[in-house]
């Protein structure tokens, strides 16, 4: 089991922690991404990587989670709609990077618009830690809103189309490529700059309220969990 326990930066009282498969807690972080995933897309999630990335609060509450693969362990989900090997699409968008030095992360689970922020904190601060120089993901089309509105230099790689998978695990996706995903990109660097100005704005009620309806994309702002 690895033991890594980091303090999400610029949010004290939270900390982040890898939940790997012997980790007594395992099948109930699987049930919080799942829950969410069927909820919101009517999909049935399955085989998460080894790795899960928690968010917890200070009464220990999950309030967020998501997957993450090293590429140099296994092919990358994300990959299957790329026409081009990964590391020649990302050099084509100006991102140089071999592929130990790269990370996935999906299935994004949280139990309320604003814990994206600190997920999205924890995930560059653990990645940074573990010397990777760029992540690859799969963002639905609220996920991307909510980037966009926090001005993070992200690159577009491709649209992530059902046309990618076999009839099955089409299936199993439910509503989720109604979401106009597409997969993205980005540096490490680029985001570890930039956490301060997402927990500046995460800290104000008005700004928080603002990124809120960002997400959720209509005036009220108001959804009990979030899966991207």
């Amino acid at each position: 089991m690895t033991n890594v326990v980091l303090t999400v930066p610029n949010y004290a009282p939270l900390t982040a922690h890898i939940i790997e498969p012997d980790h007594a807690e395992r099948q109930s972080v699987e049930q919080f991404i799942c829950q969410r995933y069927w909820m919101k897309f009517n999909a049935c999630l399955h085989e998460l990587p080894r790795r899960i990335l928690v968010v917890r609060d200070q009464q220990r509450q999950l309030i967020a989670a998501c997957a993450i693969q090293y590429a140099d362990e296994r092919p990358l989900f994300s990959e299957c709609y790329l026409p081009n090997t990964i590391q020649d699409t990302l050099a084509a968008h100006g991102i140089v990077a071999q592929r130990q030095q790269l990370a996935e992360v999906g299935s994004m689970a949280c139990l309320r618009p604003r814990d994206l922020a600190p997920l999205v904190s924890a995930i560059v601060c653990y990645l940074t830690q573990q010397q990777k120089q760029a992540l690859i993901f799969t963002a639905t089309a609220p996920l991307r809103r909510f980037l966009k509105h926090l001005q993070l230099p992200l690159q577009r790689l491709a649209d992530a189309s059902a046309d990618a998978l076999s009839g099955d695990s089409v299936a199993r996706w439910g509503d989720y490529y109604q979401s106009q995903p597409q997969v993205m990109a980005g540096r490490l660097c680029d985001g570890h700059f930039l956490l301060g100005k997402v927990s500046d704005r995460m800290s104000q009620p008005d700004d928080r309220h603002q990124d809120e309806q960002v997400i959720s994309g209509h005036a009220s702002g108001h959804w009990e969990s979030v899966a991207c």
